[in-house]
């Protein structure tokens, strides 16, 4: 049985989350702050993680920047009663895995919950035939060591970033498609926006934009996205 901890800092919506997570066959864990929050991963019980972005000692976004230094697989799933162009790229950026507006319908919810430990059937290539290492032009990616070097500079993303890079530097000739992106990207057989995909290639953008190198990813209207070859920092 999953254990899924629900941080919020409002104890009736922490009480509707975890009935419907006790109705779902979950176990369920609360807190109510981020020191609280921070305590019980600590505990290495847990599976999944709802973490509302306004708490009162720290933001989620903290929190989840502290989890991810030592643990980058937990799934995490925002929760915020802002608007989500305010705080979705960030969520992402810092490690998030999906990202849900209040006032939120339970149902809804618990499926993206459930998505989360699926394991998807799609696309699935043995890892002992997957290349450990992709290169195209100046970028470097190891899937062993989860790095990304561009022009020997470290280029620091999240599993989400990682694996979209990873799946354009995969065929770098291959225009992908944002369903292709979904399949290969998410392994946990997620649906998600062109939002989404946008938001996170923003992300990927701005890191190599901050390590001085150029767009690693070209927009083709009408059909999706390929990998851009970067040459000593500079598009081609």
């Amino acid at each position: 049985m999953k254990t899924i901890l629900v941080v919020d800092d409002d104890a009736l919506i922490r009480e509707t989350i975890s009935y419907a997570l006790q109705l779902n066959g979950y176990r369920r864990s609360e807190a109510a702050d981020g020191r609280q929050a921070l305590e019980q991963f600590q505990t290495g019980t847990i599976d999944l993680l709802i973490l509302d972005i306004q708490l009162p000692d720290m933001t989620g976004l903290e929190v989840c920047r502290e989890i991810r230094k030592n643990d980058t697989t937990l799934p995490i799933i925002f929760i915020t009663a802002y608007p989500q162009e305010v705080y979705a790229l960030e969520a992402f950026d810092v490690g998030g895995d999906d990202f849900v507006r209040k006032p939120f319908n339970t149902a809804e919810l618990m499926w993206r919950v459930k998505v989360k430990f699926k394991k998807s059937q799609q696309d699935e290539v043995p890892l002992s035939k997957q290349p450990n290492v992709l290169t195209y032009g100046d970028i470097r990616l190891d899937s062993e060591s989860f790095e990304i070097h561009c022009a020997e500079k470290l280029i620091e993303l999240t599993d989400v970033q990682f694996g979209i890079l990873e799946t354009l530097l995969s065929a770098p000739n291959k225009v992908f498609s944002r369903d292709e992106i979904m399949d290969r990207a998410y392994k946990d057989g997620r649906i998600v926006s062109e939002r989404t995909i946008d938001n996170h290639k923003r992300g990927i953008r701005r890191r190599f934009r901050e390590a001085g190198c150029g767009d690693p990813i070209k927009t083709i209207s009408g059909r999706g996205y390929k990998a851009m070859k970067i040459d000593s920092g500079t598009e081609i």
